[in-house]
C-alpha cells in the first residue's frame, strides 16, 4: 500500500488504473498461451511424503504434477492506491501421479508386510482466488507477497495395484470435501506453492515490462509514486 498518497496522485492513479489494468490482463493471458506453446505436457515434480493415515504408514513417492496448469481468468483487476493486483482464477482439472506404499502401524514390527502401487489423484475445477502485492523496483513493478486460496470442487484417488495370483485391482473415491481427503493433505501444501510459483513466473514477467514513470507521464506525475514510500 502506498503510504500517505497526495489527492493529486491518487487521482492519477485512479485515471491510469484501467488501461493499465486491461494491457496487464492481456499479456497475461498472452504469456500464459506462450508458456503453454512452449511447455506442453511439462511435469513438476514434489517431495516424497511419509504420513499416517487411519493407523496405517502411507508413503507417496515419485509424485508429479503432470503438466503445467492454463491459468484462465475470471477475475482480474488492479488497484495501485492499495497496490495491489486481486485474482480469480481457474487452473482446471489438476492431476497428481506417483507411487504410494501402505503398511499396517500395529503390525509393522511383528508382521512387516504392504501394499504397493500406483496411486493417481485428480483435482475437478480447481480456483484459486485471492491477490498479490505490488511493489516499485527502480521504474518496474514487482509483485510479491501472494494471499491465495486453492479449492477444487471435488478430488477422486485412483490407485492400482497387483494381488498374489498377479491380477491387478482398480479403486477408485471420490469425495467433495477436500478437508476430509488425508492423502491430498499430505501434499497440499507443496502443490499449492508449485501452483503459485509457477503463477508467479506468469505474472511477474509480463508487469515488469511496465515503465512506472511511462504509465504517469501522460498525466504529468513521473516519479511521484517511489517519493510516497
Amino acid at each position: 500500500m502506498l503510504a500517505d498518497v497526495p489527492d493529486g496522485l491518487k487521482t492519477v492513479l485512479e485515471q491510469v488504473t484501467p488501461n493499465f489494468e486491461e494491457n496487464l490482463k492481456r499479456a497475461f493471458i498472452n504469456e500464459g498461451i506462450r508458456i503453454e506453446s512452449m511447455s506442453g505436457w511439462k511435469s513438476h515434480s514434489l517431495d516424497d511424503v511419509l504420513d499416517t493415515i487411519d493407523n496405517n504408514i502411507v508413503e507417496l513417492r515419485n509424485l508429479k504434477l503432470t503438466r503445467t496448469p492454463d491459468f484462465r481468468v475470471n477475475n482480474f483487476s488492479v488497484d495501485l492506491t492499495m497496490l495491489t493486483v486481486n485474482l480469480g482464477l481457474s487452473p482446471g482439472q489438476l492431476k497428481v501421479e506417483g507411487e504410494y506404499e501402505v503398511a499396517n502401524k500395529a503390525l509393522q514390527r511383528i508382521l512387516p508386510i504392504s501394499q504397493v502401487g500406483k496411486i493417481v489423484i485428480i483435482l475437478e475445477n480447481v480456483s484459486c482466488d485471492g491477490r498479490a502485492g505490488i511493489y516499485i523496483k527502480e521504474d518496474s513493478f514487482v509483485v510479491e507477497n501472494y494471499d491465495l486460496m486453492y479449492r477444487p470442487s471435488e478430488v477422486s484417488i485412483r490407485v492400482s495395484y497387483f494381488k498374489e495370483d498377479g491380477v491387478e485391482v482398480d479403486n477408485e473415491i471420490a469425495e467433495a470435501d477436500i478437508e476430509k481427503n488425508q492423502i491430498v493433505k499430505a501434499f497440499w501444501v507443496q502443490l499449492t506453492d508449485v501452483l503459485t510459483n509457477l503463477l508467479h513466473r506468469q505474472l511477474g514477467a509480463v508487469i515488469v515490462e511496465y515503465s512506472v514513470n511511462e504509465l504517469l507521464l501522460d498525466e504529468g506525475e513521473p516519479n511521484q509514486m517511489s517519493s510516497t514510500f
